[in-house]
C-alpha cells in the first residue's frame, strides 16, 4: 500500500514521545519499533487514526511489560535479596578505597537503615584509634552481617515450605491473567475503532465520488445544443413549411 505524503512523520522520531510513555528501565527504541510496525500495518491518515494507532501501541507495550513483571516476580524466592546484596557489595567496594571518615561517609550514608543501626552499636568509630583501621574493620564486618542476613532469609524461606511459594505463584498468575484480559479488551477496542474509521472514510469517499459523477451528468444533460443540432432542427422546420414538389416526369 502506498504511503500518503507526510506519512513517514507519523512514527515516533528519536523516541520523543516514548520518553513520556515508558518506565526508566524500558527501551525507547523497542517501543518505537513496535509503533512503526503498527503504522506500516494500518497506514493511519489524520489525527484521530494516528492517535488510535499510538494508543494501540501503548496497550500492546503494557502487555509486554506485564509479562516481564510476572517473570521477574515469579523467579525462585532464593533470589529475592539479590538486589540488596549487590548494593551492599557495591558500597563496601567503595569503602575499600576510603582512608578518612570524610571519604567513607558518602558510602555509609547509603547503607540500609538496618545496617547503619547495627554499625553504630557493633562497630562505633570511638573504639578505633584512626579512621583507616575503623573503615577496614567496618567493611569486613558489614559483609559478614550481610551474609548473616542472607543465611537467615534462606532459612526462613525454607521453613515456609513449597506450599506457601506455590500459593504466592498462583495468586501472581491470577493477577497476571486478569491484567492480560483487560489489556486484550483494550487492544480489541482500539483495533475495532481503527477498522470503523477506515470504513467510514471509505464510505464518505464513495458517496462523494457518486455525487460528483451525478453532478457531471446533470451538467451534460443541460448543456446547450451544438450547431449541428441547430442545423438539423432548421431543416426539419423548413421541410414542413416548404414541402418538396414531386416530379411529373
Amino acid at each position: 500500500m502506498t504511503r500518503k505524503p507526510g506519512g513517514k512523520n507519523n512514527a515516533i522520531t528519536h523516541g520523543a514521545y516514548a520518553k513520556d510513555l515508558l518506565l526508566p528501565d524500558e527501551c525507547p527504541e523497542e517501543f518505537e519499533l513496535l509503533h512503526r510496525g503498527l503504522i506500516e500495518e494500518w497506514n493511519p491518515t489524520g489525527t484521530l487514526e494516528n492517535h488510535t494507532v499510538l494508543t494501540l501501541a501503548q496497550y500492546m507495550w503494557s502487555k509486554r511489560r506485564n509479562e516481564r513483571f510476572y517473570h521477574e516476580e515469579a523467579v525462585d524466592s532464593r533470589y529475592q535479596n539479590a538486589d540488596e546484596m549487590r548494593w551492599i557489595i557495591y558500597l563496601t567496594d567503595g569503602l575499600d578505597g576510603a582512608e578518612t571518615l570524610e571519604q567513607a561517609t558518602p558510602f555509609i550514608s547509603k547503607l540500609p537503615e538496618l545496617y547503619r543501626a547495627w554499625m553504630e552499636e557493633q562497630v562505633p568509630r570511638s573504639k578505633f584509634d584512626d579512621d583507616k583501621s575503623w573503615i577496614k574493620c567496618l567493611r569486613r564486618r558489614i559483609l559478614g552481617f550481610a551474609m548473616q542476613n542472607e543465611r537467615f532469609a534462606i532459612a526462613t524461606r525454607h521453613l515456609t515450605g513449597k506450599s506457601h511459594r506455590s500459593a504466592n505463584l498462583r495468586e501472581l498468575t491470577a493477577k497476571k491473567i486478569a491484567i492480560d484480559e483487560r489489556l486484550d479488551a483494550c487492544i480489541d477496542k482500539a483495533v475495532k475503532r481503527l477498522a470503523q474509521l477506515k470504513a467510514f472514510k471509505r464510505i464518505v469517499a464513495e458517496q462523494t465520488s457518486a455525487e460528483r459523477t451525478f453532478d457531471q451528468r446533470s451538467v451534460a444533460d443541460h448543456r446547450p445544443r451544438t450547431s449541428a443540432n441547430k442545423t438539423d432542427r432548421r431543416r426539419h422546420i423548413s421541410s414542413n413549411i416548404f414541402p418538396r414538389r414531386k416530379s411529373n416526369g
